[in-house]
């Protein structure tokens, strides 16, 4: 049995090596970079660890952790287990500046992040096929629900209060031309105040209000979900300060403050859902058409773009 083990992972282990080396292959002019869980340590004795570490020197694959320093990526508290498993391989480690395994104080798997800071080159083609891929057109929002409206105020009455004096020197402009029987292009200078409002609003909105996807913000995050948070990440600070014991009451304290934080997010997210399809049955119920959509529309994007991106981040 442990045998047929073996050679299952040896087989699946290559198989997914063979895919990734094709696309390799297939695109030779660029560089390769492979990150994921390997489920395995590469330095152990393991017949799939060896297997992919000729792999990984055949193809001169570096890993980012042999650059620089090797510490766990995979970390169990409550069974008390560590190891490393997962990696970033990359062809060019000249490319690499940084690469640090993260360890912060909310997270909810028992793998930590992987940062790695990269430097490279796009071609003029790769440079355009990503500025139009539609993937990277975003439908913003004004979320006013969260702008500093106290400011927004203060800054479009103070412009508006300038505007108010140019309108009346237009007034004035106007009687001495009409008394003056001397034609009054009102047309240009209603255009001009229209355009002088949006404008005046427009960088308000653009100061003082944040522009955000839909749903990029939980509106059924809570004043309670804060505190819990914070209690959650204060107990993995002083966990750590403690030095990570394994038992004990700061132990204790920091397992329970992370069950009840994650806990409440997963009741909350759960009545999101459930809030969701209530409102669209009611409104079916009632047959309110305008209810209905308006519903359906807050949870559902359009085509239409509004805001398009005009630069590229990729990170890993």
């Amino acid at each position: 049995m442990f045998i047929c083990l073996v050679l299952n992972r040896l087989l699946i282990s290559d198989d997914v090596f063979e895919n990734i080396l094709a696309w390799r292959e297939r695109y030779n002019m660029c560089e390769c970079i492979i990150a994921g869980d390997f489920n395995v340590d590469l330095d152990s004795p393991d017949p799939v660890a060896k297997n992919l570490i000729k792999r990984v020197r055949d193809n001169s694959l570096v890993r980012c952790d042999d650059l620089y320093q090797k510490v766990p990526t995979y970390v169990n508290n409550a069974l008390g287990h560590s190891s490393c498993i997962d990696y970033i391989l990359v062809s060019s480690p000249s490319s690499v500046h940084d690469f640090a395994v993260l360890d912060p104080d909310i997270k909810f798997s028992d793998h930590l992040p992987l940062k790695v800071a990269l430097s490279g080159s796009f071609s003029d083609n790769v440079k355009s096929n990503i500025s139009t891929s539609k993937s990277d057109v975003s439908e913003l929002y004004l979320r006013w629900d969260k702008a500093d409206l106290a400011s927004f105020y203060a800054y479009t009455d103070s412009q508006f209060s300038v505007l108010c004096n140019t309108l009346e020197e237009i007034l004035v402009n106007f009687d001495d031309t009409k008394n003056k029987g001397v034609k009054f292009d009102a047309a240009f200078y209603i255009d001009t105040l229209y355009d002088a409002v949006v404008n005046i609003l427009c960088a308000g909105a653009n100061a003082y209000a944040s522009r955000a996807k839909k749903n990029f913000y939980k509106f059924w995050w809570s004043e309670e979900l804060d505190l819990l948070k914070q209690e959650s990440i204060d107990s993995n600070k002083l966990w750590k300060a403690a030095g990570k014991p394994r038992s004990g009451p700061i132990f204790t304290k920091r397992q329970s403050s992370r069950l009840l934080y994650r806990k409440r997010l997963r009741d909350e997210q759960k009545a999101e859902i459930y809030s969701y399809s209530n409102d669209l049955h009611e409104a079916l119920l009632k047959k309110d058409t305008v209810n209905f959509w308006k519903c359906w529309r807050s949870k559902r994007t359009s085509n239409k773009c509004t805001v398009r991106s005009t630069a590229v981040l990729i990170t890993l």
